[in-house]
C-alpha cells in the first residue's frame, strides 16, 4: 500500500496545537475529517512531532498510509493537494504532496528540526505581526543572548527548559545550531529592520514548550535580569523553575523538518 507524505503550513491562532485532543479543535483532528471526507474511508495521519495551541508551522510534515490502492493510484497527487485546500480551513494549507517508501516515518525518520521564534522588540506594536510576535518593548542586549545561546549548542540535557508535565523517557537533546538574527524578513515594511529578532534552533528533537523555554529565558539575560553565569547555572541544573518563564506561543514558528 502506498505511504503519502503531506508538508503542511498553518496558521495556529485558533487551535489547541497540531495532537488530537478531546477539549478543542486541532491540525491534524481537521486533516483526518478532511481526508475522511475526501476518500470516504478513516486515515490516520501521523505528524513528524506536536506543536503547542498557537504555534504556527511553515513546513509541517506527515504522513498516513492506503488501505486500498486504487483508491489513491488513480488520484495525482496533485489533485489530492488541490482537493485538499478546498475543503480545509484558509489558515491551513498542505503545500506539497509525494509517494514515499513504506519505511518512511513522519516522526521516526526525522533527522534535524528547525524552529523559529520571532520577537518584535518596540515600544509600538505592529497589528500586522501581532499574531506572530512576542513584543518587547525594552531594549535587549543581543550580545549576552548569543553569549548564552552558545551554551546550549551540543548534546545536553536540557530538563531545564522543558515543561513540568512531560513524561518523555529521556530529556537529552542534541542542538547543531542556535542564531540570533536582526531584521524584517520581508514581513512588512512598516518596521524598522532592527525591530524584528528571529531566534532560530536546529536540533534532532524538542522537548515539550524547549524552545519557548529557552526563549524566555534569553530574553531575562537579555533584559539584564540574568547574568551568564546564572543561566549557565540554571541550564545545569535541570530543574525547570530556575530558568525563566515560558515566550508565549504566536511567536514560534516550525519551520522544517529534515529527513
Amino acid at each position: 500500500m502506498p505511504r503519502i507524505k503531506l508538508t503542511i503550513q498553518y496558521k495556529g491562532t485558533n487551535y489547541c496545537g497540531w495532537q488530537v485532543q478531546p477539549n478543542g479543535v486541532t491540525i491534524q483532528e481537521l486533516l483526518q475529517k478532511t481526508l475522511h471526507r475526501l476518500f470516504q474511508k478513516k486515515i490516520n495521519v501521523i505528524g513528524s512531532g506536536r506543536t503547542d495551541s498557537g504555534v504556527h508551522a511553515l513546513g509541517q510534515v506527515c504522513h498516513f498510509d492506503a488501505d486500498d490502492v486504487g483508491a489513491y493510484c488513480n488520484t495525482p497527487l496533485h489533485k489530492i493537494i488541490y482537493s485538499l485546500n478546498s475543503l480545509l480551513p484558509t489558515d491551513i494549507a498542505v503545500i506539497d504532496a509525494q509517494i514515499v517508501d513504506e519505511k518512511f516515518h513522519a516522526q521516526k525518520s526525522a533527522k534535524r528540526k528547525t524552529y523559529e521564534y520571532f520577537i518584535l522588540n518596540s515600544r509600538t506594536r505592529s497589528p500586522f505581526l501581532n499574531e506572530y510576535v512576542w513584543q518587547i518593548p525594552v531594549p535587549l542586549d543581543l550580545k549576552k543572548m548569543r553569549q548564552a545561546a552558545r551554551c546550549l549548542v551540543g548534546e545536553h540535557d536540557f530538563k531545564a527548559f522543558c515543561a513540568s508535565d512531560s513524561s518523555v523517557k529521556t530529556t537529552v537533546r542534541r542542538v547543531y545550531r542556535i542564531s540570533i538574527r536582526v531584521g524584517a524578513y520581508g514581513c512588512t515594511p512598516l518596521q524598522t529592520a532592527d525591530s524584528l529578532i528571529g531566534i532560530s534552533i536546529v536540533g534532532n528533537g524538542f522537548l515539550k514548550q524547549m524552545v519557548r523555554n529557552i526563549v524566555g529565558t534569553l530574553v531575562q539575560v537579555g533584559k539584564g535580569r540574568m547574568r551568564l553565569a546564572e543561566f549557565r547555572k540554571a541550564f545545569k541544573s535541570r530543574d525547570r523553575r530556575q530558568a525563566g518563564a515560558t515566550a508565549p506561543a504566536r511567536g514560534l514558528v516550525l519551520r522544517r523538518v529534515i529527513y
